[in-house]
């Protein structure tokens, strides 16, 4: 059984599960589960593939008001390579071979408090600096409307050619290490320049 992530840092990690969501406010988003394989511990990257620790995120594309995260349209095609600009293509598209950097953030929703992961960038990037619920017509209204405004940002290029195999499972072992341990008294560094916000402007 994966573990869920229980503290703030910068990890590597690979899709695990991914859609694209609509919520009452009109905002999109994709939605992603992230089975995390390194841990940043402030000088150095820890192989963390033994834990099978996964973090959850929602990187929102358009705004409640109608206009697109330009942040996170850039931060979601440097790091993943999505360059159609196509909401299907993010949705279809076998994400589970791209790894990716996520900086993980404590939030509170409806009083409950969880760790998510708030911002995305390229797996090389220095540290320090989900299932889908829209419809196949939702999904063409929205590229219809934000389309242009999408490929204006990150240009109109193929979609990524075949779909990348996916990381060999780990077997299960040790739980991660508590918060009170050494290694995990070493501080995360800060996370870089917010790419990709999580919260729906």
């Amino acid at each position: 059984m994966p573990q869920p992530i229980d503290r703030e840092g910068v990890a590597r990690a690979y899709p695990v599960s991914w859609g694209l969501t609509e919520p009452p406010s009109g905002a999109i988003g994709w939605a992603c589960r992230f089975r995390i394989v390194e841990w940043w511990n402030g000088e150095a990257w820890e192989d963390w593939t033994q834990f099978e620790c996964e973090v959850e995120g929602t990187f929102w594309l358009t705004k409640k008001d109608g206009t697109v995260n330009e942040n996170a349209a850039r931060s979601l095609s440097d790091s993943l390579g999505w360059n159609d600009a196509e909401f299907e293509t993010l949705r279809r598209f076998d994400w589970s071979g791209k790894g990716v950097q996520i900086a993980i953030k404590e939030e509170e929703y409806n009083k409950v408090r969880r760790f998510r992961a708030a911002f995305i960038n390229p797996w090389d990037s220095t540290p320090g600096g989900g299932a889908s619920d829209m419809s196949d017509e939702k999904i063409k209204q929205a590229q219809a409307r934000f389309g242009s405004q999408l490929r204006a940002i990150i240009g109109q290029k193929p979609a990524p050619p075949g779909s990348p195999s996916a990381p060999k499972p780990v077997v299960p072992k040790p739980k991660i290490p508590p918060t009170g341990s050494a290694a995990a008294k070493q501080k995360a560094a800060t996370a870089p320049t917010p790419a990709a916000n999580t919260e729906a402007a």
